[in-house]
């Protein structure tokens, strides 16, 4: 569990990020650090296309070209992030079925590989034609 030091630390990272985009990395990584996730990123999302962005240590470069290339169509919790209010916080236990983790391409080829087959989501923001989820 994150101290109150920890925790404020983030919330200022996070707005000196809303403010100056080159400060995500720091706020990613020390989220993940704090949480003690295998990775943390942003992901925009827009009815075209969703990107990883600004994503911290621990993102396996590979496994956003192959979420760009390919996966990101399939992306049950980005789906989900798109159709949510602002602020709304999921897991994907809440999105996809234990079935669903078990044997969709998604989980089975890219998410569970690249050990991102769990974890806690964000939709932070929205405008006319595009999300922003973490």
């Amino acid at each position: 569990m994150a101290t109150l030091e920890e925790f404020s630390a983030i919330v200022l990272d996070i707005q000196a990020a809303a403010l100056d985009a080159s400060h995500w990395e720091t706020a990613l990584a020390r989220l993940r650090n704090v949480m003690g996730a295998s990775n943390t990123g942003l992901l925009v999302a827009q009815p075209s296309a969703r990107m990883f962005t600004a994503v911290s240590a621990g993102f396996n470069p590979l496994a956003a070209s192959e979420y760009h290339s390919y996966y990101a169509q399939l992306d049950p919790m980005a789906t989900a992030l798109e159709a949510l209010p602002v602020g709304t916080m999921l897991s994907m236990e809440m999105v996809a079925t234990k079935r669903a983790r078990a044997f969709s391409e998604f989980f089975q080829d890219w998410a569970n590989p690249y050990d991102m087959g769990d974890g806690i989501f964000l939709t932070l923001s929205r405008d006319a034609d595009t999300t922003y989820g973490m």
